[in-house]
């Protein structure tokens, strides 16, 4: 029975040593509840905008609305210009997206020139340079863009 005289238990380790690992698993679970809860954006409520005689027309409202925000963000130099203009290009493919059987988010230039609603493609095509090419856009260029974009969406049928 020597051998069980020479036995050594486990060792105990001093205070801090023994939470560590719990302080540790505590900072991540924090950390992942902050990300996924926290960190959320506040959502604008959108207003209704809702005609009784065509189903269309509460879209209408709902995009014009969000493109005078747009505009008011960009002139209030809120909102950069590219950006601005990306988020004219959403919204108009959206609206169409909505309205119509033409998949215009995922559509690419080409794909909506050879869609039976070539305005659609006319209003896109004027925002892609500043899109892609920042810096050489101005205000006249989004001005104009949105004056196309706000046509499409009203006179949409």
């Amino acid at each position: 029975m020597r051998a069980a005289a020479d036995f050594v238990g486990p060792a105990a380790y001093s205070g801090p040593w023994t939470w560590l690992p719990y302080l540790l698993l505590l900072a991540v679970v924090g950390w992942y509840a902050w990300v996924l809860l926290g960190a959320r954006g506040e959502v604008e409520p959108e207003e209704e905008f809702v005609s009784s005689r065509n189903p269309a027309d509460s879209v209408r409202g709902r995009r014009l609305q969000e493109l005078d925000r747009i505009d008011q963000y960009v002139r209030a130099g809120q909102l950069p210009l590219r950006e601005g203009f990306q988020r004219l290009s959403a919204t108009v493919r959206g609206f169409v997206g909505e309205v119509s059987d033409v998949p215009a988010r995922t559509m690419t230039l080409e794909e909506l020139r050879a869609s039976p609603h070539p305005r659609v493609a006319d209003a896109i095509a004027a925002m892609y340079p500043p899109e892609f090419a920042p810096g050489e856009a101005s205000l006249d260029d989004f001005a104009r863009s949105l004056q196309a974009a706000r046509e499409l969406v009203r006179t949409w049928t």
